[in-house]
């Protein structure tokens, strides 16, 4: 696991949240079709869960305590680091 790198800023499964808003949302406004808006709401869950049931477990068994560590200092989602006391 990386320890000192600029993806540690970053989220976890940034891959499938940044093709899921910018571009299944990013063209659901510029065609104005709220089918389509329905469909990437639609992919966005799913993406959700599969990193929630499938890739988030599977980490944890392959990394155990260093992903546990990993996970409470990076957001799932959004970027940027989560709050941790210097205690």
């Amino acid at each position: 696991m990386a320890r000192a790198s600029p993806a540690l800023l970053l989220t976890r499964p940034q891959l499938n949240f940044g093709v899921d808003m910018t571009g299944l949302f990013g063209e659901s406004w510029f065609v104005e079709s709220w089918r389509f808006l329905f469909h990437a709401i639609a992919w966005l869950l799913f993406v959700h869960l599969i990193v929630l049931l499938y890739e988030e477990p599977d980490l944890r068994r392959g990394f155990g305590p260093a992903y546990e560590r990993y996970t409470a200092t990076v957001h799932r989602w959004l970027p940027g680091r989560k709050y941790t006391s210097s205690e």
